[in-house]
């Protein structure tokens, strides 16, 4: 079958201009396993979350994002962590589903896990796998993920962005900061 796509042949010419200094190799610094600090963050975090059913209508997430970092190399580290999300969908949602919320601390979900962060210098990319203790949106499962990056700004604060999701299902973009404790 045709694959529908376009062809288009081209030519290129490229000039690279070598430096000695781009060759230099540095030698690898050891990591000293006695210097595994461990580092306590503080992140509130806010999200938007969409929901096509009420007609594209938009509500805010609003996260408290409590981790325990620990550095296993230069490079990367594991972490674990407790979430309290105050999630103003949850109303929509259940009302969809026929269940009806007493207040509006039912619309809390709280949840723990762990995950792995690789850092790049400033720059760090991290994965989180996490169970919920409790929520009343018993229809994504127990279990949810954040993937996101983090910029350190200043020595022990930072500002993230990540995507929480229940395994493929994405659920919302958040942003947030953290100070260390």
């Amino acid at each position: 079958p045709p694959n529908l796509g376009l062809n288009i042949p081209y030519f290129s010419l490229g000039l690279y201009v070598f430096n000695k200094e781009q060759f230099t190799i540095e030698p690898a610094t050891k990591f000293d396993k006695a210097n595994r600090n461990t580092s306590f963050y503080l992140s509130p975090r806010i999200g938007v979350k969409e929901l096509v059913f009420t007609e594209n209508k938009k509500y805010p997430i609003y996260t408290l994002h409590f981790s325990r970092l620990r550095k296993l190399s230069d490079k990367i580290s594991y972490t674990l962590f407790a979430d309290w999300m105050y999630n103003m969908a949850l109303k929509s949602e259940l009302n969809a589903s026929e269940v009806v919320l007493k207040n509006k601390l039912s619309y809390t979900q709280l949840g723990v896990g762990a995950g792995i962060e690789n850092t790049y210098g400033t720059l760090a990319g991290y994965l989180q796998m996490g169970i919920y203790l409790y929520t009343p949106h018993k229809e994504d499962g127990f279990f949810y993920n954040r993937l996101g990056i983090k910029k350190e700004v200043t020595r022990g604060c930072y500002i993230s962005l990540g995507i929480k999701s229940h395994f493929a299902q994405a659920d919302y973009l958040e942003i947030g900061g953290g100070i260390k404790l």
